[in-house]
């Protein structure tokens, strides 16, 4: 257990208090709370109380109430206990006495993840004292405790909201498999809320709903033993762009300091996000169990390709059924330790390491599926389970990579119990959903999946590609941005040289493709140049795109923001290449600068992506100074290297590498994908793009009256 350090605020309604009756609880362990801030005892940990009361402190809470959907089931059928109204009614309900558990059972999930400290609230029945669904953050401390784990400001916050009968707070974070645990003394009707920043995220926090979990039945006894688990949820609280779930290089447990990732505003800003994510394995496949009816004891296992988030093929499959001492794949060892591995992950082969596996001790049965399996497509096979091999493993690779692959993690999947009695279809599902996992195999450098140009899908030759830095089998987590840095990671490069001998002001523009000796070799739409003066701008930072700009970024068509730039009088020319830009391409133009006009703007999407562009930031780069004489060309190209560089137009979530279903051009249609950060508090189960676990497989939360 961590040593938890439960810091707790009262603060009790003196008209609640008087209708009821009641006086403060002696000294028994509850929270009663000392008025000189000293420490009394409550059950292991050491707990610091403080009272205060006011006289307003009487007014019931004026909060909203949430729908039912962005809480639990029972806070749509919970009431206040009534009031008694004859001396025959029997006594008023007490105050109780609870003691709440938190455990962190995140090690065995699709996501293990360190808890943050965190916060629970005693609050007024019917209000939202902290957040409402949907609605921007009321800049009280949440962004603070969702993103760097501190519940500090929300606590200080939380003292000045009348609805708030008491908080307190845990100061020690929960890695898998820590609990805490804290009590408190709560009135008939009050409900609790708690919360936990979550750190394999950039803004999330594990929480019950705004209104809370109810503590006190309709009569006003205290509910029994329960476990709330499956009420909590995993909210957003829209203040940073989200990166891929435990792969962004600016989340809580992998910061370099706090706050230092990108503001979610669904606005223009600089491309930062990862050019390589992959998610979690339960968003590119999904494993079914059937019983085979005609076959007493098989299980019928579908495998089938999501084709989603990764619209890729996955390679043919291997599949061994054996006993619990053998692991057909572990982390933080190299892939020579597995006899065909690196075949499988780098080259789509299952035929070495299925005869590796057939003459390996302690495995009854290995097989390949020799066809590989496109989106929606599916892998199928029948096992036959004992209680000596009651372990299933299989592994496919992602087609589009260039050595990922997904197979369970540890020893497998078990089909029966140790005792050999069956398991339910079910559970054996759920240990898939759970234990599931994309792989690095560590033999091959990862480049973006989908377009790079040594991975399974474009290789000419098997087997090539530059050695991994990180040789040993690992999750996937690899989050490089390939578009930063000098030329757009190297991809873009814009050359601005005067034209020999020609007009003053004149100057020939080369714009290359250079991305095809890069991890990332992109194909650029057609280029849109202007020349204009200081009031034009293709987009400003931090601010909405334009609908013509979202067409361009999203769909690779410049034509309505040709058409923006040719009707404004501060533009003295304009036009757009008629063709995309492939690696290796080059796109020239001569252009005329003057005084009146001396800046020159370039704009092309990056293909595929969901939203990101190539452009110069600001209003463009300035060709000619105020009296119309041509800068020198190191002088532009230091301001092409200082401007030049990616942005997303914040319209589109990003998606898996190069491989999103809602990519220009992969795409079935135009602005088809899902929209970008909007700044709102809301539950990660929106998430269109990452798979999320559920949160009983992350936390495990029990509540129970202690009797006192």
């Amino acid at each position: 257990m961590a040593d938890a350090v439960p810091r707790m605020t009262y603060k009790y309604s003196l008209g609640f208090l008087a209708a009821l009756g009641l006086v403060a609880c002696a000294d028994d362990g509850s929270a009663t709370g000392d008025s000189d801030g000293s420490s009394s005892s409550t059950g292991d940990a050491t707990t610091t109380l403080t009272t205060s009361t006011s006289a307003d402190s009487s007014e019931t809470g004026t909060g909203t109430t949430t729908s039912a959907s962005s809480s639990s089931t029972e806070e749509s059928s919970t009431t206040m206990p009534a009031e008694s109204s004859s001396e025959d009614s029997g006594p008023p309900p007490m105050p109780a006495e609870f003691m709440v558990q938190i455990t962190n059972i995140s090690g065995t999930s699709v996501l293990p993840s360190e808890l943050s400290a965190g916060i629970w609230l005693e609050q007024e029945f019917g209000s939202v004292p902290v957040f409402d669904v949907d609605a921007a953050d009321r800049d009280e401390g949440l962004v603070t405790l969702a993103e760097d784990g501190d519940p500090g400001p929300l606590a200080a916050s939380m003292m000045a909201v009348p609805e708030v009968v008491q908080s307190g707070t845990w100061d020690t974070p929960l890695a898998p498999g820590e609990s805490t645990e804290f009590t408190f003394t709560a009135q008939p009707g009050d409900r609790l809320s708690l919360m936990t920043g979550l750190g394999t995220c950039n803004d999330c926090f594990i929480g019950t709903g705004p209104l809370g979990v109810a503590l006190f039945a309709n009569n006003g006894d205290p509910l029994a033993d329960h476990d709330v688990s499956d009420v909590l949820r995993i909210w957003e609280v829209g203040s940073e762009y989200t990166q891929a779930p435990g792969q962004g290089a600016d989340q809580r447990s992998t910061q370099a300091a706090l706050d230092t990732g990108m503001d979610e505003a669904g606005t223009v800003v600089a491309f930062n996000s990862s050019t390589r994510a992959l998610p979690q394995a339960n968003k590119v496949v999904e494993v079914d169990v059937d019983s085979d009816l005609e076959n007493p004891g098989s299980l019928i296992i579908t495998i089938t390709n999501l084709g989603g988030t990764v619209a890729a093929d996955l390679s043919p499959m291997v599949w061994a059924l054996h006993e619990d001492t053998v692991s057909i794949v572990d982390g933080d060892v190299q892939a020579s330790a597995f006899v065909g591995l690196e075949e499988l992950a780098e080259d789509g082969d299952p035929s070495p390491w299925q005869i590796a596996l057939a003459a390996t001790p302690g495995v009854a049965s290995a097989a390949t599926i020799d066809t590989p399996a496109g989106p929606g497509e599916t892998f199928v096979f029948n096992v036959t389970p004992t209680t000596t091999n009651r372990m299933l493993s299989f592994a496919t690779s992602i087609v589009a990579s260039n050595d990922a692959f997904v197979a369970p993690r540890g020893g497998g999947i078990a089909l029966v119990n140790e005792d050999g009695t069956a398991r339910t279809n079910a559970q054996i599902e759920e240990d898939f959903v759970r234990d599931l996992a994309v792989w690095d195999a560590g033999t091959e450098a990862n480049e973006v999946p989908g377009v790079g140009s040594n991975i399974q899908s474009e290789q000419l030759i098997a087997d090539t590609g530059a050695v991994d830095p990180i040789d040993t089998i690992r999750p996937f987590l690899d989050s490089t941005n390939d578009l930063a840095g000098e030329a757009v990671g190297g991809t873009f490069t814009v050359t601005v040289v005067e034209v020999a001998g020609g007009p003053t002001g004149d100057f020939e523009v080369t714009i290359e493709n250079t991305s095809g000796g890069t991890a990332y070799p992109a194909v650029f739409s057609p280029v849109l140049w202007a020349v204009h003066d200081d009031t034009v701008t293709l987009f400003t930072a931090g601010m909405p795109a334009s609908p013509s700009l979202e067409t361009l970024a999203e769909d690779a068509d410049p034509s309505a923001l040709l058409g923006d730039l040719m009707g404004d009088a501060a533009v003295s020319a304009t036009d757009v290449d008629v063709m995309p830009l492939g690696p290796g391409a080059t796109f020239q133009f001569t252009v005329v600068a003057d005084a009146q006009t001396p800046f020159l703007s370039v704009a092309a999407m990056v293909l595929p992506s969901n939203d990101s562009f190539v452009a110069f930031a600001g209003g463009g780069v300035r060709l000619v100074d105020d009296a119309g004489d041509p800068l020198s060309e190191s002088d532009i190209a230091a301001a092409i290297l200082a401007q030049l560089g990616a942005w997303e137009s914040g319209t589109e979530a990003n998606q898996a590498g190069a491989i999103g279903r809602d990519q220009a051009p992969r795409q079935a249609a135009d602005n088809t994908g899902a929209n970008e950060g909007n700044t709102l508090v809301r539950s990660t189960e929106d998430d269109t793009i990452w798979a999320w676990p559920a949160v009983d497989q992350l936390v495990l939360v029990t509540i129970a009256p202690t009797g006192n």
